[in-house]
């Protein structure tokens, strides 16, 4: 299996635990590679663990692992930063800043346990829409407005009455 690229910049508020890196590093690999054995083997078992992303929220290793074996692989990518806070001696939060190949920004929340049987606890991805052009709002997205209504329809809103008093 091909390693990704290891050049993102990592950022870490303490001493990042023995293996965290390598097995992140190793879950990012399985996952261009679409090696689900290895993806399975990094995800804690047990009915706990959690994976959520737009589609929703899977509860439970063997839902995670029946939902790997159907997605027919994940879009590539390339990891921009990683972000570890460590929350104990064997328990870290991971934030991944993630590039998608068709463009626009996303990132991925983890949380990874070192010791028997423990691995990626819980995952969440997300991905940011593409930014659009800059125009006059600055930067922003602008807002789409809604089309014009056809000729002789009424365009579902109210506007006042004007009446003549006597």
């Amino acid at each position: 299996m091909p390693e990704p690229g290891r050049t993102a910049a990592v950022h870490a508020d303490a001493a990042v635990p023995d293996g965290l890196l390598d097995a992140f590093w190793r879950y990012e690999a399985a996952l261009m590679a679409d090696d689900v054995p290895a993806l399975d083997a990094l995800f804690a078992g047990g009915p706990w663990t959690l994976r959520g992303d737009a589609g929703g929220l899977l509860v439970g290793h063997d839902a995670i692992a029946a939902f790997r074996r159907g997605r027919g692989g994940a879009p590539q990518r390339r990891v921009a930063a990683v972000h570890v806070r460590v929350l104990g001696q064997d328990t870290a939060a991971v934030v991944a800043v993630v590039e998608p190949r068709t463009g626009g920004r996303g990132q991925q929340t983890q949380v990874w346990r070192r010791g028997p049987g423990a691995g990626r606890c819980s995952s969440h991805t997300s991905r940011l829409p593409r930014r659009r052009s800059t125009g006059a709002s600055g930067g922003r997205s602008a807002r789409r407005s809604k089309p014009a209504p056809a000729p002789g329809r009424s365009s579902g809103v109210a506007s006042p009455s004007r009446t003549s008093s006597p």
